[in-house]
This record gives C-alpha cells, sequence and structure tokens, in this order.
C-alpha cells in the first residue's frame, strides 16, 4: 500500500479585506444581516489579474525551502500542472 507524506506546508491570503461595513456602502445589505445568517464578518479578495497559478507560487514560497516548484504550461489541456522537484532553492 502507498502512503502520502506532506513534506511541506504553504498557505497564501490575499491582502485585500472587504467587510461587511464596505459591503453596506456597495448593496443594500447589513453588516448584522450577513452575521446573522452566515457567521462572516469579512472576506479576502485577489488583486485584478491573478489566479490559482499566482496564488499557488505565492504559498509555495511560504513553504519548506527544501522543495521547489517548477511551473509548466500543460500543452494537452487547457490550464496549469505544477512538477514538485526535489532539491533546493
Amino acid at each position: 500500500m502507498k502512503q502520502s507524506v506532506f513534506l511541506s506546508v504553504g498557505h497564501y491570503v490575499p491582502p485585500k479585506i472587504v467587510t461587511n461595513h464596505d459591503l453596506e456602502k456597495m448593496m443594500d445589505t447589513s453588516d448584522e444581516w450577513i452575521q446573522k445568517r452566515t457567521g462572516i464578518q469579512e472576506r479576502r479578495y485577489v488583486e485584478e489579474g491573478m489566479g490559482n497559478l499566482e496564488m499557488a507560487y505565492e504559498a509555495r514560497s511560504q513553504s519548506s525551502k527544501t522543495f521547489k516548484i517548477k511551473f509548466i504550461q500543460d500543452k494537452t489541456k487547457e490550464g496549469w500542472t505544477c512538477e514538485v522537484m526535489h532539491g533546493t532553492i
């Protein structure tokens, strides 16, 4: 039986914060209404032009420096694949 092991973990949290009070200025809602129904107080928005690839790269930079990720365009399908290669940066 094959086993998987996490060798490194990283994360990325977009810096732009949008609060319920911000949403009150854009639409007919209130902080109280949103919190009562969802419990959400704020959310994070990515900047224009930032996609999954860029967020994955930022998360990688937070992970252990003993592994590196090489992003390559997948010529057989739309989208991207990544190869994790053992080594140092």
